[in-house]
């Protein structure tokens, strides 16, 4: 299956304002990493050697890359690159059998659900807020129907 690339529009002046406000992105990379946790996503178990400040590292560069890439139009090909690297066995140096489909469409989410609980700090525009949350869902809909086809 191919997928075409993904082009932002209003979601790319959110993620600039995510990445250019220190306390805004903290608070992101905390959330998602807290909300992992408490999902028990299985990714995290293979990462536990890793410590709280690494773990942290992770979250903030999962963030970090997603955004910068939404910015540049090439986050579709990169969580698909993600997703075809599970399927070779070759995502994180982890073998395949250890990671399901599932944890990364979880962790990608969570990512997803975490942005959107500071939508309230970028915007008041209803209209805007609506504009936001549609591509992030249609974003993540072209990826949830990748990864199962891909698992398939």
């Amino acid at each position: 299956m191919t997928v075409q690339a993904y082009r932002f529009s209003a979601f790319k002046p959110f993620a600039r304002f995510i990445l250019e406000n220190n306390s805004i992105f903290s608070h992101v990379c905390a959330q998602y990493l807290s909300e992992a946790r408490a999902a028990d996503v299985p990714l995290l178990r293979l990462l536990q050697h890793l410590s709280e400040k690494e773990l942290q590292g992770v979250a903030e560069q999962s963030i970090r890359n997603f955004l910068e890439q939404s910015l540049q139009d090439n986050a579709m090909e990169d969580i698909t690159g993600q997703i075809e690297e599970w399927k070779k066995g070759n995502l994180l140096g982890i073998p395949r059998e250890n990671i399901q489909i599932n944890d990364l469409t979880k962790l990608y989410s969570i990512r997803k659900k975490v942005m959107l609980s500071v939508l309230h700090r970028y915007t008041e525009d209803v209209h805007l807020f609506q504009q936001i949350v549609n591509e992030l869902e249609e974003f993540y809909s072209i990826v949830q129907e990748y990864a199962f086809q891909t698992y398939v």
